[in-house]
């Protein structure tokens, strides 16, 4: 008999947890018999990781005395892999425990893009708590429960073309029909492209056969597609793909051969995982279609389309609030939208006209004060002086020439210079003279 039991108790019983939820619980450790128990640490690993396998096709050749091992493409993504010491640490020593029960509290959160949980044939993605007891001399594995995962997805934020009504039409394929012969063509509709566990899919059939061909049956088929993608070693990536039928049914025909057949057949979405895209998980990806197969009492005649669909968690018929979306997780910028203009906060129109027009009055009254100054062309006195070597007018060689810019220089009365000395004493010493540089030069001839 083992000496140290273990157990899991989470805090709120539920079937799934979401992407970003705290997991809150408590381990429970029985010791047994009357002595203690020596141990270094106690702790909770939470990991989830997303992970797939398939041997590599062999080629058909002569049997050889040495058969060439096994190839496997292999691929896996981990989305958490955390360790949390309830008790001492890998470094500490040991510690005694008592006999009798011990609870303890822990808290884990998993991470916001977790994908849902899903197992497969050839793949996986798994999360998992686990309760480690580190030893002296070894590590065991007391107790682990495994966690399901499920990734929200509101058909109502896909999409618009997701709520319209979507269809498909085929025509037999000629390969098996004579020339004469007029081919089945087969028609589907389906209301809308997105649903969720537990809805009807409404697939409306209908038949053309001008050829009056006997008909056995209409299958119809929710199908899922699972596609792997797995490397050997760090050769170029590989996909397969798995079909399994989730839900099926089957109407009999009995031999009709009319021009026209029509049919309305439901399927319910069972439970399953939602749609993944191959951008949530480099390991698999999910998606989903309504398969319709026409057969004729003739084995080679037959007609077969598929619509492909979307499985999300939330429908498009529900009247749950939209939840906001996190602005921190998302890194996106806040934007207001104003349903009126009086939400803008914006001014008036009259008090933008007379914003408008003192800015005129004070422009021109800026405009009278420097046409009344007196004013000259001088030297820029922070400049050094340039050489210049001058040939011609509009060439720069021969004799050295010392060049110089020339502004317009305004002259201020004397009873503002004295304000504009106090105002740019730690200026430069053009500023400090009493004369204003107004921006404006001029190409002199030289």
């Amino acid at each position: 008999m083992s000496l140290l039991s273990c157990f899991l108790r989470f805090e709120s019983a539920q079937e799934s947890y979401r992407p970003g939820e705290v997991i809150k619980g408590t381990v429970t450790l029985n010791v047994h018999g009357s002595s203690t128990l020596l141990i270094k640490a106690l702790s909770i690993k939470c990991s989830g990781y997303a992970s797939c396998q398939w041997e590599k096709p062999q080629t058909a050749k002569k049997e050889s005395k040495k058969p060439k091992p096994k190839e496997f493409y292999v691929s896996r993504e981990d989305y958490i892999s955390t360790q949390s010491y309830i008790i001492g640490s890998e470094q500490a020593n040991p510690s005694a425990l008592s006999p009798g029960t011990h609870i303890y509290s822990f808290m884990v959160q998993l991470p916001s893009n977790a994908p849902s949980s899903f197992d497969g044939a050839l793949g996986f993605i798994r999360y998992e708590l686990q309760v480690n007891a580190n030893y002296i001399d070894r590590i065991d594995c007391l107790t682990s429960t495994p966690l399901m995962v499920e990734q929200s997805k509101d058909l109502r934020r896909l999409a618009a073309d997701i709520q319209t009504a979507t269809e498909n039409e085929k025509y037999e394929a000629k390969p098996c029909l004579k020339f004469w012969r007029r081919p089945l063509q087969l028609y589907v509709s389906l209301p809308q492209s997105g649903y969720v566990v537990g809805e009807c899919i409404s697939v409306h059939v209908k038949v053309s056969n001008h050829g009056n061909v006997k008909l056995k049956d209409i299958t119809t088929k929710l199908n899922r597609i699972v596609t792997y993608k797995g490397a050997i070693k760090e050769r170029k990536p590989m996909e397969t793909s798995e079909t399994t039928a989730i839900a099926c049914n089957v109407h009999g025909l009995f031999g009709q051969n009319s021009n026209v057949t029509q049919h309305l057949q439901q399927l319910f979405v069972p439970k399953t995982s939602p749609s993944l895209d191959a951008t949530e998980c480099k390991c698999l990806s999910v998606r989903y279609e309504v398969e319709v197969t026409v057969c004729a009492r003739n084995a080679k005649r037959f007609v077969q389309t598929v619509v492909p669909i979307v499985v999300g968690t939330v429908s498009l018929s529900s009247d749950e609030k939209l939840p906001v979306l996190n602005t921190a997780t998302n890194h996106a910028a806040t934007i207001t939208v104003a349903r009126s203009m009086d939400e803008l906060n914006l001014p008036s129109t009259w008090e933008m006209r007379r914003d408008n027009v003192t800015a005129l009055q004070q422009a021109a009254q800026l405009s009278a004060s420097t046409s009344s100054l007196a004013s000259s062309f001088r030297e820029a006195d922070y400049m050094p002086n340039v050489k210049l070597y001058k040939k011609s007018k509009s060439q720069l060689e021969g004799d050295a020439a010392d060049f110089k810019p020339k502004y317009l220089y305004y002259d201020l009365p004397e009873e503002l210079q004295g304000n504009l000395q106090d105002m740019s004493a730690s200026t430069s010493q053009a500023e400090t003279s009493g004369s204003q540089i107004i921006t404006r030069t001029t190409d002199e001839k030289f």
